[in-house]
């Protein structure tokens, strides 16, 4: 039993190699799906520069973002309604302690070099005191 084994091709190469032939001009598939590609591109050239179609979709994008923004006050209501905080809580809680733990390093900064100057200061009076006659 010699048979010589061909090497598993991983998920990504055979992937990738249907991507290429789905979309080879040469192929069946990918023939139909350059002429789709160049209907859709030239109806959405036309639909970007209708200024109704710009105006009702930009209406549906603001009534999305308005929907989404009632959805996460509403979701905050109800965590909070059971004593857990929401997301807005626990940024603001990260957001604190990142401002305290740059000010806590801060303070260790000072601190060192105040204890070096300390440690310095004896050995610089045992030398004034030594010059001394």
């Amino acid at each position: 039993m010699n048979e010589q084994r061909r090497p598993r091709r991983s998920p990504i190469a055979l992937t990738l190699k249907a991507i290429g032939y789905l979309t080879d001009p040469k192929s069946p598939p990918g023939k139909l799906f350059n002429a789709w590609e160049r209907a859709a591109t030239g109806l959405m050239e036309r639909l970007g520069r209708d200024e109704r179609y710009l105006r009702v979709v930009g209406a549906a994008m603001n009534e999305g973002f308005r929907q989404h923004a009632r959805a996460r006050e509403e979701l905050t209501r109800w965590v909070h309604a059971f004593g857990l905080p929401a997301q807005a809580d626990v940024d603001r809680v990260e957001q604190q302690l990142a401002r305290a733990r740059g000010q806590l390093e801060a303070l260790e900064a000072q601190l060192e070099v105040i204890a070096s100057r300390l440690e310095q200061e004896p050995k610089d009076r045992n030398k004034v005191d030594d010059a001394r006659p």
